[in-house]
């Protein structure tokens, strides 16, 4: 039974062998696949030709890309199509599961050790507080890079050149901090405890820092050069400036903390 990930390809691709009465390969006419439920609801497709594969006599082929954000959980892949005047029918069972948590290479962006000791420092935690086995966890580094691989479909590309390289690796470390910032918020385990005062606003820093994910991936856009809705930060970080006049998403010192309370 193939298993995908969210956002991933089924490899090997889904699979129709057809058949005719006699037993032999034969083509067949007005075929179709597409994925259902265990309910027999169709969730996706259907897909017809040239998406499908003719890849010979009565075998046909089509790599199902999962969106990123499709449900987990059991499914099948119908086939549908007539056959010397008889209808055929074929099903692949399909296991769909999160993202980024199965296959080689789930983590082709993120690099040891430098951006993990990036991202820890962004959140001005050590290793101590998250460790790198924590960024491997498929809710924080495989989702991210797994949400901008979806997002930069040539990201190898984008990999390969010094300059935009730089960028894509910047917009994972950001998200990445971002989930773990939010993570800390909402209560999970994620030990993001500070000894300095004031306590810091974990939720204005998961704004900063997906605001910096935005600005990041927008420069992978323009192979690094400046666009019309963000200006690079110069000098002390203050937040980002937007060239368009819009307000930004937080206001106040930076980084920003909790206001302190009335005594």
């Amino acid at each position: 039974m193939p298993i995908v990930a969210q956002g991933g390809t089924v490899d090997p691709p889904l699979r129709a062998l057809v058949r005719n009465g006699a037993g032999q390969p034969s083509d067949a006419t007005g075929l179709l696949v597409r994925i259902k439920d265990l309910d027999g609801d169709i969730v996706a497709g259907p897909w017809l030709e040239p998406d499908i594969v003719h890849a010979g006599l009565g075998d046909y082929t089509y790599a199902w890309t999962v969106p990123l954000l499709f449900a987990m959980g059991s499914y099948y892949a119908e086939w549908v199509g007539i056959v010397g005047g008889a209808s055929v029918t074929g099903t692949d069972p399909i296991e769909v599961v999160l993202a980024g948590s199965i296959g080689p290479g789930a983590l082709d962006i993120l690099q040891l050790p430098g951006d993990y000791d990036a991202i820890r420092a962004m959140l001005g935690v050590t290793e101590i507080d998250v460790e790198d086995s924590i960024i491997d966890l498929p809710s924080y580094g495989p989702y991210i890079e797994a949400r901008v691989k979806e997002l930069v479909p040539d990201w190898s590309t984008v990999m390969a050149d010094p300059v935009t390289s730089l960028f894509l690796r910047a917009a994972v470390r950001y998200g990445v901090a971002a989930e773990l910032a939010e993570s800390y918020v909402k209560g999970g385990t994620v030990s993001l405890v500070h000894k300095e005062e004031p306590r810091r606003n974990w939720s204005e820093w998961a704004r900063i820092f997906w605001t910096r994910y935005e600005e990041a991936l927008a420069r992978v856009a323009t192979s690094g050069i400046p666009d019309d809705d963000y200006d690079l930060p110069t000098g002390k970080l203050t937040g980002p400036t937007r060239s368009r006049g819009t307000a930004p998403d937080w206001t106040g010192v930076y980084p920003p903390v909790w206001p302190e309370t009335p005594a």
